[in-house]
């Protein structure tokens, strides 16, 4: 959730990129390891950095900014985001 601070201060969107592209160097990176047969250790550094980087925090961010004028359905959405992070 500390993203979500971070995105107060210096916006969503960037905070949002960043993890996307976080997320893509860490599957390139597991790709082009597997496809040589070499060490995994490079992609299980980046796979932590990633991993501990989680944009709930944003996602809760923008989802009370958008439903800042429609209380009564703030809790259902936050209820729906609970499911899909959680995968089901």
């Amino acid at each position: 959730l500390a993203l979500g601070i971070l995105s107060d201060e210096h916006g969503r969107r960037p905070l949002l990129q960043l993890k996307v592209m976080l997320a893509m160097v860490c599957n390139l990176l597991l790709l082009a390891f597997t496809h040589a047969g070499s060490s995994l250790w490079p992609y299980l550094i980046v796979s932590s950095v990633d991993h501990s980087l989680d944009a709930a925090g944003v996602m809760l961010a923008v989802l009370a900014d958008l439903t800042q004028d429609l209380k009564q359905e703030r809790s259902l959405l936050l209820g729906m985001l609970a499911l899909m992070s959680a995968g089901l």
